[in-house]
């Protein structure tokens, strides 16, 4: 897409064209998800419980950008993942 253009009368278009693109379609579908079913998880759970799941977005994140985006995750990274599933697991008990 490009950085956004100078002119305020090209921003309608470029506005338009980047909400038709499918990676940006995916990824507003995704968030409507992750909101609709933070919505039910709060509903069903207090948020002293629900809340520390919160801390799973990064670990997704992280699991998914080396089979989806090619990137390389070095064992730091990883090992700072094992830390927050450490912490959330003695956060649910």
């Amino acid at each position: 897409m490009g950085p956004l253009p100078v002119h305020v009368d090209r921003w309608p278009a470029f506005v338009l064209q980047a909400f038709t693109r499918v990676p940006v379609l995916a990824g507003l579908c995704c968030s409507l998800l992750a909101a609709v079913t933070w919505v039910i998880a709060l509903a069903r759970a207090p948020l002293s419980f629900a809340y520390p799941f919160m801390s799973l977005a990064p670990v997704l994140t992280l699991a998914l950008c080396g089979p989806l985006l090619q990137e390389n995750v070095p064992w730091h990274r990883w090992l700072g993942v094992l830390l927050v599933c450490v912490g959330l697991v003695i956060a649910a008990r």
